[in-house]
């Protein structure tokens, strides 16, 4: 992306190539007045649009509101903004820009002034497509000073939900003081990971993982010298994720989401924070009012509606298949054919050494043609063997060679082949 791409004009406008963007949310009462040139571009880890909005200058709609292809004639649309914000985001593809943010304008701060912006681009500048991960956006609201203060006192609060459809999993978190006013940090993410990968938990653990890195680096960029770790509470709904993060229990690379748990717990070790995790019960309004609901309540349905709005975005951007990195601290990953696994699977593992050959037992034999494969519900076949004891499944193995199912005699005696119920 070339430092051209997007720049305001000096007139309270932001010059924006391609198509003209539009956006439902009120205008701020103020005009927004940017300097021009004070919106930094980078290119991204993964090939996506990387946009630094330093200081939360100019106003955009939503990624949904506007795509726009590189080197189409220029148009320019006014920019109002509501609020004080920066804005870090990665969106979109190589060809497109996708650009989201608001913010009021103000003069360029300082680069040498500490900003959890600027550890976040550092660690984007190291990813690549096979190792490293940072979350996709992220958003200061208010003084990033006050959640600063507030992290040092031991009086900063860290809320994350996750989102899942369609293997499609998101993520959203809260950084903010508990009745510390409108100062906060969001950020939202896709969750990574091969589409079989997804689910509710994994996008739980990519939240807390996304909440656990930038809190250390709002640590890292305010006290960098800090030697007695402050203590910070982190919060989320998914009651297996904050055990599994956070719990001492043992961890196999056969459990689910190995992966995202070591790199969780990896984080943890070698963060200067002391972490006190705490469940909390998710969905309350549906039998509760919003005001009956606790503080904590209440901030979990927000980041809840901030994941589920990501996914649609997404959804709305087609941009449905997540980058499958190693994590900056996953100390061992395995790969199966140049690609990342979640976990050791022994079954997967098997098909791979096995199944090529297999194959071609069944044709050679005449056995299963790769016709009749396709056709097979092999998962109700496996559920249907792994029902019965380990040693009918050998036996039946062993003399069953040239039916897929299981054709077995169930009685009290031995079973016999050749009558009884097809399986």
């Amino acid at each position: 992306m070339s430092a051209a791409a997007c720049h305001t004009n000096g007139q309270g406008q932001l010059a924006q190539q391609g198509n003209t963007g539009t956006c439902g949310r009120p205008p701020c009462p103020e005009p927004c007045l940017p300097p021009t040139g004070h919106i930094t571009h980078y290119n991204s880890p993964w090939g996506h649009g990387l946009t630094v909005w330093r200081t939360g200058i100019g106003y955009c709609p939503p990624p949904q509101a506007f795509s726009t292809a590189m080197g189409q004639p220029g148009n320019t649309f006014a920019l109002r903004a509501p609020t004080p914000r920066h804005v870090a985001t990665h969106q979109g593809r190589s060809d497109r820009v996708l650009l989201t943010g608001t913010g009021r304008a103000s003069e360029p701060s300082s680069s040498s002034s500490p900003s959890i912006l600027h550890a976040w681009q550092t660690a984007a500048e190291l990813c690549t497509d096979y190792y490293g991960w940072v979350p996709d956006e992220i958003e200061v609201h208010g003084d990033e000073a006050t959640l600063a203060d507030a992290l040092l006192d031991g009086r900063l609060r860290v809320i994350s939900d996750g989102s899942f459809k369609n293997e499609l999993g998101t993520a959203a978190v809260q950084i903010l003081v508990k009745h510390g006013g409108c100062h906060q940090i969001i950020i939202r993410c896709q969750t990574p990971g091969l589409p079989q990968d997804q689910s509710p938990y994994r996008s739980e653990l990519i939240g807390l993982l996304a909440g656990i890195m930038a809190v250390d680096w709002l640590l890292e960029q305010w006290f960098p010298n800090i030697l007695t770790g402050p203590k910070v509470r982190i919060a989320c709904d998914g009651l297996s994720a904050i055990e599994m993060a956070f719990e001492d229990r043992p961890l196999s690379p056969t459990d689910a989401q190995f992966d995202l748990v070591s790199s969780i717990r990896e984080a943890i070790l070698r963060s200067s924070v002391d972490w006190a995790p705490q469940h909390v019960y998710g969905h309350l309004d549906k039998s509760n009012l919003f005001d009956e609901l606790s503080w904590w309540e209440k901030r979990n349905l927000e980041v809840d509606g901030m994941a589920v709005e990501y996914r649609k975005e997404l959804e709305t951007a087609n941009h449905l298949i997540a980058p499958n990195p190693r994590f900056f601290t996953e100390l061992a990953a395995m790969y199966v054919a140049d690609t990342k696994q979640s976990c050791l699977d022994p079954q997967f593992i098997q098909e791979c050494v096995t199944l090529r050959a297999l194959r071609s037992r069944w044709r050679d034999k005449g056995t299963i043609s790769a016709e009749a494969e396709s056709e097979i519900a092999w998962d109700t076949m496996g559920r249907a063997m792994q029902s019965l004891p380990a040693g009918l499944q050998r036996w039946s193995t062993t003399n069953n060679n040239k039916n897929p199912g299981v054709n077995l005699y169930q009685g009290k005696d031995q079973p016999r082949k050749g009558k009884g119920k097809y399986i």
